[in-house]
């Protein structure tokens, strides 16, 4: 995920030739929805479904990702966009509640710090290897 924010606008404008007017509002409707889950939608699904559950559907959702690529206009961008951002809306304040359930009190404060840290490390290295693999592919979708 940590790659979409550096790289994507790139193969927007690369591959779908999107302009930046586009780009923009497509990181609007992704912001929009996943503010929309995590501001109170997944508190009232919450109450109904278990946490696994939530966990699953929001891997499943994290599908969304692999589709932008075959969304060959704005809309079928938007729409990828918009089911990844309900995957990761559900996913990550649910996965940090599970770690925060499933520990000790003692070890909790660690655990948490521990995968805040991880992901703060996918944070670095995710759109360095994205960015990478990116030039990688401009340098072959123009060869």
């Amino acid at each position: 995920m940590a790659n979409i924010y550096g790289t994507f606008a790139i193969l927007a404008y690369k591959v779908y030739g999107f302009e930046d007017r586009q780009i923009g509002y497509l990181f609007g409707i992704i912001g929009l929805v996943g503010a929309i889950v995590q501001g109170g939608l997944l508190r009232q699904v919450s109450k109904y479904v278990s946490d696994e559950k939530l966990v699953i559907a929001g891997i499943f959702l994290m599908i969304g990702l692999t589709g932008l690529p075959y969304g060959v206009n704005f809309l079928g961008v938007a729409i990828f966009g918009g089911v990844l951002a309900i995957g990761t809306g559900i996913l990550q304040p649910t996965i940090l509640g599970l770690v925060s359930k499933e520990t000790t009190e003692d070890s909790q404060g660690r655990i948490l710090g521990v995968n805040q840290s991880l992901a703060a490390l996918a944070r670095v290295l995710g759109p360095l290897w994205g960015g990478l693999r990116m030039i990688i592919l401009v340098i072959n979708f123009h060869f």
